[in-house]
């Protein structure tokens, strides 16, 4: 959707509003011409605290006349002509979606943090997206020190071709065994699965991690018991 331009005399008041902006706000020019912006928001519009630049764009709650808000990222400048400032001109953007899009991330990762299997999400180039709590046990590193890092920095047999790590390789496949790394450098035997979704037409990968360790350790108890036998 296109932006929403509007304009303000140096009190706040609205002097001026495009089409994008009066879809934004549900009225027309003449409903907003006059009218303060804090009586059009929930938040109170501090126009000073973008003189000079304090800051750049501020989050607000647009009221329509019909009860509904809309959240907006408003950002503005000034218009000056030498030292005199004459108006205002703000950018109005709708954020739904974005606010939208962090409340379905949260509930997902919620969701991924209940999960007994190490689960990482990475993009088709392998860069890892999400890091739910189980996997950030099992490797010691905290989400933030993992998010955006090729899979390799924790799976290092996912570039064992050579291919720079890309995950699309393993869809399709049945889960390997291979070695997970840890945040010490220590390694440890996982079996690694790896499925595709499409979201919005975005492909997004879904790494299982499972550790081995106590499976290995069993295997390898029963194969020292036989050879005592």
């Amino acid at each position: 959707a296109a932006d929403g331009v509007i304009l303000f005399d140096i009190d706040g008041n609205v002097t001026g509003l495009n089409k994008a902006g009066e879809a934004l706000f549900g009225r027309s020019l003449s409903d907003v011409v006059g009218k303060n912006m804090d009586d059009l928001c929930i938040e109170r519009v501090d126009l000073a605290a973008f003189s000079p630049k304090t800051i750049d764009r501020v989050d607000l709650t647009v009221l329509r006349p019909d009860g509904t808000n809309v959240p907006v990222e408003l950002a503005v400048s000034e218009v000056r002509v030498g030292d005199e400032l004459l108006l205002y001109t703000g950018l109005l953007r709708d954020v739904t979606a974005r606010i939208e899009a962090i409340e379905e991330s949260a509930k997902f990762q919620n969701v991924l943090d209940t999960a007994a299997d190490g689960i990482i999400l990475m993009d088709a180039r392998s860069e890892i997206t999400s890091f739910n709590k189980m996997a950030s046990t099992l490797f010691g590193y905290q989400p933030e020190e993992v998010l955006g890092q090729n899979v390799r920095m924790l799976v290092p047999g996912s570039d064992e071709d050579g291919d720079g790590g890309h995950v699309e390789r393993y869809v399709g496949t049945h889960a390997r065994e291979t070695e997970g790394r840890r945040k010490n450098g220590e390694t440890f035997p996982i079996r690694f699965s790896v499925s595709e979704v499409k979201i919005r037409g975005v492909s997004v990968f879904t790494g299982i991690v499972s550790d081995l360790s106590s499976e290995k350790e069993f295997l390898l108890q029963i194969e020292v018991e036989k050879s005592l036998a």
